[in-house]
């Protein structure tokens, strides 16, 4: 795994890129969509030379600006099938564009360097600064949570908005949809994540979306979890356990040092926090995420591609610590929670552990490959493996779903907060947002990916 600063003049006055985005292919080539402090979005067509495992032979190539935008673009997502770009900004506003058949300058605007359109197709007005978005996997439908509380969902076809809700105590740093269209979740500077499940019903050739409950409860409200001090049932690792994955995210060389402790399953989650004591045993109470505290404007979790695990960041584990005059602080780990599907009412089955700073973005690969015949025993009991990053503030992590261990990590490419993670569409190439004003690209070898799984 290789990686490098890519130094081209992403935005303006070298203001922070807040995201970033690769497209699925529609017309030959991926683009990426960056959107900046600058108000706004970028177009670029990406060379990478396929023959070898190199991040500085990596090409950026400018294509078009798109400026609508008033106020700092935090979030840009391209549509599953390739053909629109979703923006949103601290102004409000949720755009969707489209690439045009012709090249038109903005007025007053000579941009002698651009290389194609992208025109203004819906526009999407809300009262408050929006942080991140997410596609349904059809395109009918665009998630955004905003700094007002609020997650609201949009239809494409009629533009209104058809679903709207208050339940977070604060902003709402991150969505993301299921691939499989029947859930969405949410993550919050409120140490909540909330997952809602989709219903949808045919109104005159239209589907409208409603929410239904997921066992009982109209979203899930997952925030914080107590542990019995005295309690200590450990297990095998497995989907159904709970379990603590470490590994060393601040090894000072190329090496992975990785170690795996397994704890006692967590009891269920609820929405509040509960009391209970035990003879001879005592109950503490502590929150699952980072508070709003944590300094980053974003929360992007991410389900997987088959729709099967939803990782979750910014989170905190507390360690089972025997001494009760030990700091709390120093008891409690940055970690990323997992979620299985069948679970989602449950609590996580497992965190990967080992971070010095708390994560903030987790993509994963587009490409789902088989089974690594030399590996034993997987994490997971899936019949493929998949690829996924995780960004903490300054440092970013591959993993698979398959394995313990990493498979590399990339560390001190910017000099200021990771802001976003872009995968590319045939699972080769990472691209890092940053708030210092650069990308960076890391390139996975092919040694390291495996055999694509037929489709």
């Amino acid at each position: 795994m290789d990686s490098a600063p890519i130094t081209v003049h992403w935005h303006e006055g070298n203001q922070p890129v807040y995201s970033a985005d690769f497209q699925n292919p529609s017309d030959g080539f991926a683009r990426l969509a960056t959107g900046g402090g600058d108000n706004n979005v970028r177009i670029w067509r990406m060379d990478i030379d396929d023959r070898e495992c190199d991040a500085l032979k990596t090409s950026i190539h400018y294509l078009s600006t798109l400026r609508k935008h008033t106020q700092a673009v935090n979030a840009v997502r391209f549509d599953p099938s390739g053909y629109m770009l979703a923006s949103a900004s601290d102004d409000g506003l949720l755009i969707v564009w489209g690439l045009s058949d012709e090249i038109v300058q903005d007025f007053g605007v000579q941009d002698d360097d651009m290389k194609e359109t992208w025109k203004v197709r819906k526009i999407f007005h809300t009262h408050s600064e929006i942080y991140d978005i997410a596609w349904s996997p059809d395109s009918n439908y665009i998630a955004a949570g905003s700094m007002d509380n609020a997650v609201r969902v949009f239809n494409i076809k009629t533009e209104k908005k058809d679903l709207e809700f208050l339940d977070h105590g604060h902003c709402v740093q991150g969505v993301a949809w299921d691939p499989l269209n029947k859930y969405f979740a949410t993550q919050s500077a409120d140490r909540s994540l909330h997952i809602y499940q989709l219903k949808h019903h045919e109104l005159n050739s239209t589907t409208r979306l409603q929410v239904g409950d997921i066992q009982g409860c109209l979203e899930l409200n997952i925030c914080r979890s107590d542990f019995s001090r005295v309690t200590d049932h450990h297990s095998a690792i497995s989907p159904n356990s709970g379990c603590l994955l470490g590994m060393n995210a601040d090894a000072s060389n190329d090496s992975v040092n990785s170690t795996t402790s397994v704890q006692s399953p967590a009891p269920s989650l609820k929405a509040e926090s509960r009391t209970a004591s035990h003879n001879g045993s005592s109950k503490r109470t502590f929150y699952l995420y980072h508070s709003e505290a944590l300094q980053s404007f974003f929360r992007r979790l991410t389900f997987s591609p088959d729709g099967s695990l939803l990782l979750t960041v910014s989170g905190l584990y507390r360690k089972d610590n025997k001494n009760d005059e030990e700091d709390v602080s120093d008891a409690l780990v940055n970690t990323v929670y997992i979620y299985t599907r069948a679970g989602f009412s449950q609590s996580p089955v497992c965190s990967l552990s080992g971070f010095t700073k708390p994560t903030v973005a987790i993509k994963f690969s587009p490409i789902i490959y088989e089974l690594d015949k030399e590996c034993s025993r997987s994490i997971f009991d899936l019949p493929h493996k998949m690829l996924f990053a995780v960004a903490t503030l300054d440092t970013v992590i591959v993993y698979t779903t398959q394995r313990i261990e990493p498979l590399g990590i990339s560390k001190n490419l910017h000099y200021s907060t990771i802001t976003d993670l872009a995968w590319s569409s045939d699972g080769k190439s990472i691209i890092v947002s940053s708030a210092d004003g650069f990308c960076s690209v890391i390139r996975v070898d092919h040694s390291l990916l495996g055999t694509p799984l037929a489709t």
